[in-house]
């Protein structure tokens, strides 16, 4: 008798104990070395998400370990309520790397939760309408939603944030007849991930910088 799979037993697993929003991964992957995978069953495999863009220096890095391990020996998990070097570090370097003196960082857990932050921000302005572009995505949450420009993610959660206006990605034309000083905010991918690699003109997000500054508009990016 030819003997199940670890992919089929983990998928068995799954459906019996996950929820499957995401659907049912047909593959069970138990180690990776820089950008190999394997499942376990030792078929070995390369890996082309790198964690949906976030292992950029691929799977085990020995850097990487020692970073963390260093770490887990100092300190877990602090919460904002405290300080710690490493936190100040960070920021410190993401500042620098601004190029403005006057930068702040706000660390979040997730792109939504990031993007939630900048809708609040955003109301701090006293205005409500937020400009996006079709085929963005900013996440999952109800805020973040809202402002994602794919009818497929937003329709079954319908009604969502109403004062959101939708135009096409890379059209300076059409953003210069969307934002008034009415707007509170405009975010935009500076490459539009999912739905496509959509990479805009060159002075495309320059000039997007230049209408937001002249009508007192919060502009952000949403990079990942």
């Amino acid at each position: 008798m030819k003997s199940i799979s670890s992919n089929v037993q983990a998928q068995t697993r799954w459906k019996n104990s996950l929820q499957n929003n995401y659907g049912t991964p047909e593959i069970s992957l138990v180690k990776g070395v820089g950008a190999q995978v394997w499942d376990g069953d030792g078929k070995e495999y390369l890996d082309f998400l790198g964690g949906i863009a976030t292992n950029i220096l691929g799977h085990a890095h020995p850097l990487l370990i020692e970073a963390i391990t260093n770490q887990a020996k100092e300190l877990s998990h602090v919460s904002n309520l405290y300080s710690h070097p490493r936190v100040l570090e960070l920021a410190e370097k993401l500042v620098e790397l601004t190029g403005a003196k006057d930068a702040k960082v706000f660390f979040a857990n997730s792109g939504a939760e990031a993007n939630e932050a900048a809708i609040k921000l955003s109301r701090l302005t006293g205005r409500k309408k937020i400009i996006s572009t079709y085929g963005s995505f900013h996440g999952r949450t109800i805020g973040a939603l809202s402002i994602t420009g794919q009818v497929a993610k937003r329709k079954a959660f319908l009604p969502l944030l109403s004062d959101v206006k939708f135009i096409p990605f890379n059209d300076i034309s059409a953003a210069k007849r969307a934002i008034r000083r009415k707007v509170a905010m405009v975010i935009v991918e500076p490459i539009q991930g999912e739905n496509g690699v959509v990479v805009p003109d060159l002075g495309y997000l320059k000039e997007l910088r230049t209408l937001t500054r002249k009508h007192g508009v919060l502009l952000a990016f949403d990079c990942v």
